[in-house]
C-alpha cells in the first residue's frame, strides 16, 4: 500500500514539469538562509518604534524680518513652506539621528529659518556591538497655505514616507505668533532597526 501511494506522488510530480521542481527547490533555499540568519547565534536583528519630540527649537533666521506671517487664503495666498531632511547613522555604540529643520515664506520679504540638531535614539546593550542601522533619512518639503500661527499640524502622508516615518508620523510646529526664532519644531515617530553583533 505505502508503494502505491509513492508511484501516485511520483505521477502526480512528473506531470507538474521541471517548472515545478526549480520553485521546490527556491523556496527551499530562501527558507534555509532565513532561517539560518534567523537563529545566529552571535548576530541579531531588533525592529522597534521611535519618537524625536523638539516641539520648541531656536531656529537660525537666515533672510527677512523673522516673521514668517501665514494668512487666511482669503487675505493672502502666499505659503510657509517647510521640509525636514534626517539622517540616520551609528557613532560607536550608539545610534544617532541629525535633522535638518528649514522654514520659508513664499511671498512678503521671503523669512526664511533653519535648524540643524542632533539625538540619540539607541544604545547598544552592553557587549554588542552596532554593525547596522536603517531609520529616518531622505528629504520632504511641502507648502502649507492659510493661517496657522501657534498651532501645530500633522504633514502630509507623502511627506512622512519621504524620510522613512509613518504616514501619520510628523507633526509640525511651524509659524508663532510674532517673530518666529523660538517656538518652531517638529515630532518624528518613526521604525528603526538594527543589526547587533557579539562584541569579540
Amino acid at each position: 500500500m505505502g508503494s502505491m501511494k509513492e508511484i501516485l506522488r511520483q505521477r502526480r510530480f512528473t506531470r507538474s514539469g521541471p517548472g515545478a521542481l526549480l520553485i521546490m527547490l527556491l523556496v527551499s533555499m530562501v527558507g534555509i538562509t532565513t532561517t539560518a540568519e534567523a537563529h545566529s547565534p552571535n548576530q541579531k536583528t531588533v525592529n522597534m518604534s521611535k519618537m524625536i519630540n523638539a516641539p520648541y527649537l531656536y531656529c537660525q533666521r537666515v533672510r527677512g524680518d523673522g516673521d514668517l506671517c501665514s494668512r487666511s487664503w482669503w487675505r493672502s495666498h502666499k505659503a510657509i513652506r517647510y521640509s525636514i531632511s534626517p539622517k540616520t547613522y551609528i557613532q560607536g555604540n550608539k545610534v544617532k539621528v541629525r535633522v535638518y529643520y528649514a522654514s520659508y515664506e513664499r511671498g512678503g520679504d521671503r523669512t526664511r529659518f533653519t535648524s540643524t540638531r542632533t539625538y540619540t535614539v539607541y544604545t547598544a546593550p552592553a557587549g554588542w556591538r552596532l554593525v547596522g542601522v536603517s531609520g529616518p533619512r531622505g528629504y520632504s518639503g511641502f507648502n502649507k497655505r492659510g493661517g496657522h500661527a501657534g498651532r501645530s499640524f500633522r504633514a502630509p502622508w507623502s511627506f512622512a514616507r519621504g524620510i522613512g516615518c509613518y504616514s501619520s508620523g510628523v507633526r509640525i510646529w511651524g509659524d508663532t505668533h510674532g517673530v518666529d526664532y523660538a517656538g518652531q519644531g517638529y515630532q518624528l515617530r518613526f521604525p528603526l532597526k538594527v543589526v547587533l553583533q557579539k562584541a569579540s
